[in-house]
């Protein structure tokens, strides 16, 4: 019983870790991707429409709040 229960935890832990470092790169991908958002598009909105800028910064910081959210559930 006992080698049973230290197997099932070393797959437990496996399984976590596999599903955090799995995380941990889509939230990145994500990040990124609103980052080349933020940049291309401020740049070319910000002359048009500052309100647009103002939204997108706005929308970014929570994404990236979002993101460091779930990576600190994550990482507890």
């Amino acid at each position: 019983m006992t080698t049973w229960k230290d197997n099932f935890n070393q797959l437990a832990d496996g399984a976590q870790s596999n599903i955090q470092t799995a995380v941990d790169v889509h939230l990145g991908v994500i990040g990124e991707t609103l980052d080349i958002i933020r940049n291309e598009n401020v740049a070319l909105e910000s002359e048009r429409n500052p309100e647009f800028r103002r939204c997108v910064e706005e929308e970014t910081r929570n994404a990236t709040a979002e993101i460091k959210r779930f990576l600190a559930v994550l990482r507890r």
